[in-house]
């Protein structure tokens, strides 16, 4: 919560260790002629930094106003982010007192504008360019950092001033999480680091890799005729990367031959998978330990093979989601689509009027109504979240486990004009029953608290005392974001309990899928109270 105090003479130095103070909201429109200098250096290198500056602190800016869960003060967020960057060098201090802003060199003033008011965009882009061009002029310790470390130290701090799912990547980082949402161009195989560059560990089936008979083993010492000994894994990997369709030259070097040769692969769209197959008896485990643009297309290949499998037709199917952060909500809707015939999947509530989203389910259910259980722990996050919501809501599935982490919020990807990403919190996320899962996110049915038989642990929620369950159930559901007494009764419920042996989890959850009888009981206590 922002508050402002009047014109009381009140002064705040910022930047040289002193604690923030609140600012005043009484604000003086101007813009220092000094400072207005700073962008006219000849030096066309900083005149492109300092004119890239001002582009990324608009368009930061203009995405918080506009989206963000909450409005916020943009002069709070710009002089927080100054604050870090002025914090890099003892000598430089920004002092602030109610109408303006002195930017200080070891005690001399250097430059002072006025305050702009906080909700205009272009006047705090212009201070907080004019303002980081200044301390790069005086300050050779921020000088020495390059533009990328200027903005990662500057917007970093703006991000988290907001929230703590919201984030700044800088150019490599936010290409590293596209490829990782969309996919990127590779040719098929996973390396490790080796003194000559990289060996692969190993080779996927039906990539270019393998058509053009790269082995597992095989060391790469050049890539296009320049050697990468010495490298990075990570540059490495951005080197074999490229344009989907093109084609990498590799030197190799084979256990057995005396002399490298070269080969030439092609690459080839691939998006990482996360979703894998397994068969336990009479049970199919279906892990995914994240979602992405291939989720869902994987999920329901890994449903066809089990109703395929030479085994016969599993008696249940265990999703596992432990230990699954999130990513692409949407994706999340997809999975959750497979298993319901009908019905609201997930909403989104925010500020802006695109947030406010309904997710429905189209009619069909690939499984065809086979028993599923979903495991989860406090590691399951976010989209992971969204789809164990929406199968216990709707019946189709009891959760098996511990309580999800309660990351209900959900986030856009804003490009840069840097390239990087800004990932703004924009909307809160509600379960189908229209419970929000942040923070305390969701219960299991089966709360697995020990190392315990399923026989013994299954007979006593489900047999014994079923009205425990359900009323922490229904507890878990009707506690708001701002019950701080209900907060403290859910997370003493069923809390994540890490030393659970991640096997006991999976053999309840077998046992509950493979009992037609208790997977009903299960069932019934987890559905929300009719409305």
């Amino acid at each position: 919560m922002n508050i402002g105090f009047g014109n009381q003479g009140r002064f705040r130095q910022r930047g040289a260790g002193f604690g923030k103070w609140f600012r005043t909201v009484l604000i003086v429109v101007a813009l220092s002629s000094s400072l207005a200098a700073c962008a006219t250096q000849d030096n066309s290198e900083d005149l492109a930094f300092n004119t890239m500056t001002r582009e990324m602190f608009r368009a930061v800016f203009s995405d918080i106003q506009a989206i963000y869960l909450d409005v916020e003060d943009l002069s709070d967020l710009a002089l927080d982010g100054l604050d870090a960057l002025a914090a890099m060098d003892p000598a430089i201090a920004i002092v602030e007192s109610d109408s303006e802003i002195k930017l200080e060199s070891n005690g001399a003033l250097v430059s002072q504008v006025a305050f702009a008011p906080e909700d205009d965009i272009e006047s705090w882009a212009a201070t907080a360019a004019s303002l980081t061009a200044t301390m790069r002029t005086v300050s050779p310790q921020i000088r020495s950092k390059s533009q990328d470390e200027v903005y990662q130290r500057i917007f970093s701090t703006i991000a988290d001033r907001l929230d703590r799912y919201t984030r700044y990547s800088g150019p490599e980082d936010a290409q590293a999480n596209r490829e990782n949402r969309e996919g990127f161009g590779g040719i098929g195989v996973t390396i490790e680091e080796h003194p000559d560059g990289v060996t692969i560990v190993t080779v996927d089936v039906d990539r270019p890799a393998a058509a053009a008979g790269l082995l597992v083993a095989d060391r790469i010492v050049a890539v296009d005729g320049k050697p990468i000994g010495g490298q990075s894994l990570r540059r490495i990997i951005r080197i074999l990367r490229g344009p989907i369709n093109a084609t990498v030259t590799l030197t190799i070097m084979r256990d057995g031959l005396a002399d490298p040769f070269d080969v030439t692969v092609g690459r080839t769209k691939i998006v990482p998978n996360t979703v894998v197959y397994e068969r336990f008896g009479d049970t199919a485990i279906i892990r995914i330990s994240g979602f992405n643009d291939r989720t869902g297309i994987r999920v329901a290949e890994a449903v066809a093979r089990a109703k395929d499998d030479p085994e016969g037709l599993p008696k249940g199917l265990l999703l596992d989601l432990r230990g699954n952060p999130g990513g692409l909500l949407e994706r999340a809707v997809d999975v959750a689509d497979l298993f319901l015939e009908d019905g609201l999947v997930s909403m989104t509530r925010g500020r802006h009027p695109r947030s406010l989203q309904r997710f429905e389910a189209q009619p069909g259910d690939i499984a065809q109504g086979l028993r599923i259980a979903l495991l989860t722990n406090g590691a399951s996050a976010s989209a992971a979240e969204v789809l164990a919501a929406a199968l216990q809501d709707h019946g189709r599935a009891v959760i098996v486990g511990g309580s999800t982490f309660g990351k209900g919020t959900v986030q856009t990807v804003l490009p840069l004009p840097n390239e990087g990403e800004f990932v703004l919190t924009w909307a809160r996320l509600l379960a189908p029953s229209g419970y929000a899962l942040h923070d305390l996110g969701i219960m299991p049915t089966i709360c697995v608290l020990d190392d315990v038989s399923p026989e013994q642990l299954l007979h006593q929620i489900l047999i014994e005392d079923p009205l425990t369950t359900l009323h922490n159930l229904s507890l878990r559901r009707r506690t708001g974001p701002n019950d701080d007494a209900g907060h403290k009764q859910v997370l003493a419920t069923c809390p994540w309990e890490p030393s659970v042996n991640p096997k006991t989890i999976e053999k309840i959850a077998r046992y509950l899928v493979e009992n037609p009888e208790l997977y009903s009981k299960a069932i019934e206590i987890g559905l929300p109270p009719a409305s």
